[in-house]
């Protein structure tokens, strides 16, 4: 894939016009019609502008390797994260609290540190699930 159709192709991923990328970094929408037909190639100044408005690296409209992590995938790992810092917290709740953490019956109770410990696991399996999923 030419430089021209990858341009082409992350702009349309964004959903953005070329009149709107022109705006986005101060050219004229004539210079990006020229970019995405492989009339021109946009200089060093002009590709670090189109990777940051496009969401990719320079790396990938000049080769098409390493295309940046898209937003979805990058969403994923953050519910991940989250799972784990409530995790983190559940523990180090009750560690200090063991007095409640400890209390024994002869039904399963749900407090709110078990609920807290069931919503921090469930979250974790859900984003290790999302992170992990084939792309």
């Amino acid at each position: 894939m030419s430089i021209g159709k990858r341009i082409s192709q992350a702009r349309k991923e964004i959903n953005v016009s070329q009149e709107k990328l022109a705006e986005l970094i101060n050219v004229s929408r004539q210079s990006i019609s020229k970019w995405e037909s492989d009339q021109v190639i946009p200089d060093t100044e002009n590709l670090i502008a189109l990777a940051q408005a496009l969401c990719v690296s320079v790396e990938w409209i000049i080769s098409g390797s390493h295309h940046n992590i898209k937003k979805k995938d990058f969403m994923d790992h953050i519910v991940l994260i989250i799972g784990i810092i409530f995790f983190l917290i559940s523990v180090i709740l009750i560690i200090s609290f063991p007095q409640i953490a400890s209390e024994t019956s002869s039904v399963i109770t749900f407090n709110g540190f078990s609920i807290l410990v069931f919503v921090s696991v469930l979250i974790m399996f859900i984003g290790i699930v999302l992170a992990c999923k084939k792309k």
